[in-house]
């Protein structure tokens, strides 16, 4: 009967409707989670890179600290030791004359 083929119609375009719409609801989920899943990764990515930069410019620091701290190491040292010479002649000096005297 016309009535009943129509009616199988009708359900059967809803069953048909209802896959296509889960179907397409599933497809957006994962390329929803496709695409949380790239961006975490490249925000990793960035964090990573950022950290990296980060820790570089801390050594670099720490370099230049320590490079300063040798150069004005080396010299207090200089000049501990010409203070030193300066002294030992002058204490030289001062024997030589009492010893001319």
């Amino acid at each position: 009967s016309p009535a009943g083929s129509v009616a199988a119609a009708v359900v059967c375009s809803a069953a048909v409707c209802s896959a296509t719409h889960r179907a397409a609801a599933l497809a957006h989920r994962s390329m929803r989670r496709q695409t949380q899943r790239v961006v975490l990764r490249s925000w990793q990515r960035a964090a990573r890179a950022c950290a990296a930069d980060r820790r570089s410019a801390e050594e670099a620091t720490r370099r230049a600290a320590m490079v300063r701290w040798r150069r004005r190491a080396w010299a207090a040292g200089t000049e501990r030791a010409a203070a030193a010479t300066r002294r030992h002649l002058l204490c030289l000096h001062a024997w030589w004359r009492a010893a001319a005297a």
